[in-house]
């Protein structure tokens, strides 16, 4: 029995990454509503806690149940590109890093670099980002490192 895989587009993976954010956004600042009294001397501190367990918990959630809770609220799923079962701990940990690691790039060069510049850079990101919309299987690039695709979710 054939069973017919849907993968998951653009706009949908966008939109879990949005919920994904606006939750950690907001145990952001529940958590320094419990420390208003130090917030200027543990910033920093509360802040990599925060960044750390967040890239610590994405990888570990992908691992395990193939999304993130706004994966999950998308309905979309990551699998292993070749046996659509769950990715492995390593490809997660690769997935993520070249995935984020576009973003802190994009950050740290539209920072330094001239307006203009960075709105090249900004045009670039864009691509790469629709390079998923007319791949045949909606894989990003990083997806294609990874050996990994993100699936529609319909519970049977």
């Amino acid at each position: 029995m054939d069973t017919k895989i849907s993968y998951a587009g653009i706009l949908r993976r966008v939109l879990a990454c949005v919920v994904d954010g606006v939750l950690w956004m907001i145990i952001a600042f529940v958590s320094l509503l419990f420390d208003l009294d130090n917030v200027d001397k543990n910033m920093t501190i509360l802040m990599a806690t925060l960044l750390i367990t967040y890239i610590i918990f994405n990888i570990l959630t992908i691992t395990k149940y193939g999304c993130t809770p706004g994966r999950l609220l998308c309905s979309v799923r990551i699998k292993d590109a070749n046996t659509f079962k769950n990715v492995t701990l390593m490809q997660s940990t690769i997935r993520y890093i070249f995935r984020e690691g576009i973003w802190v790039i994009y950050s740290f060069l539209s920072y330094l670099l001239p307006g203009y510049v960075s709105g090249c850079l900004f045009i670039i990101l864009t691509l790469v980002l629709m390079f998923a919309i007319f791949d045949q299987r909606k894989q990003t690039f990083y997806d294609k490192i990874a050996k990994t695709v993100v699936i529609d979710y319909k519970p049977s």
